[in-house]
């Protein structure tokens, strides 16, 4: 039972890791999208929205993760301590 549970939890922290890469990714592009659909500008600000939207994905994402992260870091640490010596 101990082997199912750290599998669980090991699976579900790459899954969160690899949600920061996609978020961001999915930011940027959606930042990409919305400063390109003013037919006024120009294209390079198109990498300006961009990195931005790339930025503000990240900063979501990482805020998520290390929310996650943390209350995992509890669990284990409040599980250790509640074992017999």
């Amino acid at each position: 039972m101990r082997f199912i549970r750290r599998l669980i939890i090991a699976t579900a922290q790459w899954v969160a890791l690899l949600s920061i890469f996609v978020v961001t990714f999915s930011g940027g592009v959606s930042g990409w999208s919305w400063v390109l659909g003013d037919p006024n500008t120009d294209d390079k600000w198109g990498y300006v929205g961009f990195l931005a939207g790339a930025f503000i994905g990240f900063a979501i994402a990482a805020t998520l993760a290390g929310a996650y992260f943390c209350l995992v870091e509890i669990a284990y640490n409040t599980r250790q301590q509640s074992e017999p010596r």
